[in-house]
């Protein structure tokens, strides 16, 4: 009986000190087939362009084909999913922005919840939101705009205030800001950014809230008028547009990121292997220049910042949805 219990005590110690050759082993192989990249956003758009320039350079470094997922809709959800429901092996992850964070407070059913369904991998980048005004508007600083904003909602005409959606970042920072600066206002969704800006460009909307990103060229070309941008410091792609807090809201700040995530249960190793990869990538010069040409400030980060961000902006979105009582659709 002591013999069969030494026994059993061995074998077990022998399976435990084999797991970490074996996980260790599972991503010396890794990847084994193409790796498949989801983003909840069309072709073409800047998620998109960031997405493929991303998969060129793992290919050339993982040596197995990376291939670009478009599937938008449903405030994300349809991206979401299908990266949460996924196999946990790393072939397939998602490209996402910081509005994923929103999902757990919007009470939709099937919605994912970004620290339980999902392992960090990399914070690639941060960003920002930026409110913008046609070029040809009135509004010619951020106090013009509330000053406006709060005579327009006095008179019951309240400002057209767009975003690439309804739950997005862009809409929940705008409505931060409204709450903070305490004015009311009308909120015109869209399906994607692209849209967003044709209509502030054909004078369809007051304003457009929007991450900087895919608005740079508008606003270098003189069609649109940035008026600030949300985050803490100023955006590298546009330098001299004021933060809001600069601009007589101190305090405000809010951080939007872009992260690359993989299924809940993804081995260590893989998670590691991967990051190590994406880290070497955005902080390659020759991508560095693209990501900042496009308003992304590239980062490189840890699951663990990662983790972090998700973490607290779950809870400011959390915050923001039960005051201004914002719905997904």
């Amino acid at each position: 009986m002591i013999h069969l219990a030494f026994r059993g005590l061995a074998l077990a110690l022998a399976a435990s000190l084999a797991l970490p050759a074996a996980a260790q082993s599972g991503a010396e192989k890794f990847p084994e087939r193409p790796i498949h990249i989801v983003l909840n956003g069309a072709p073409g758009g800047g998620l998109d362009i960031l997405s493929r320039q991303l998969g060129e350079h793992l290919q050339q470094s993982l040596g197995q084909p990376v291939v670009t997922e478009n599937r938008p809709g449903a405030g994300g959800n349809i991206a979401f999913n299908a990266v949460a429901k996924a196999p946990a092996d790393g072939h397939t992850l998602l490209l996402s922005t910081d509005g994923i964070t929103a999902t757990p407070s919007l009470g939709v059913k099937g919605s994912v919840d970004p620290s339980r369904d999902f392992e960090a991998v990399t914070l690639l980048a941060l960003t920002t939101d930026a409110l913008l005004v046609r070029a040809d508007s009135e509004v010619k600083t951020l106090d013009d705009f509330v000053r406006l904003a709060k005579k327009r909602a006095a008179e019951g005409k309240p400002l057209t205030i767009g975003s690439p959606g309804a739950a997005t970042s862009s809409h929940l920072t705008g409505a931060l800001f409204g709450l903070r600066a305490g004015f009311d206002w009308t909120h015109v969704p869209y399906k994607g950014g692209a849209p967003a800006v044709t209509d502030l460009l054909a004078g369809h909307i007051d304003a457009l809230w929007i991450l900087a990103a895919p608005v740079v060229p508008h606003v270098k070309s003189g069609k649109l008028r940035a008026l600030a941008v949300a985050s803490e410091r100023r955006n590298a792609a546009l330098p001299d547009v004021p933060t809001i807090g600069e601009s007589g809201q101190p305090g405000f700040g809010v951080v939007n990121w872009l992260g690359i995530l993989a299924p809940a249960g993804t081995p260590k190793p893989i998670v590691d292997k991967l990051h190590a990869e994406l880290k070497r990538i955005v902080l390659d010069p020759a991508l560095r220049s693209k990501f900042i040409d496009q308003g992304f400030v590239p980062d490189g980060r840890d699951a663990q910042a990662l983790s972090s961000q998700i973490k607290n902006n779950v809870g400011l979105w959390a915050d923001t949805i039960e005051k201004a009582n914002i719905r997904s659709n």
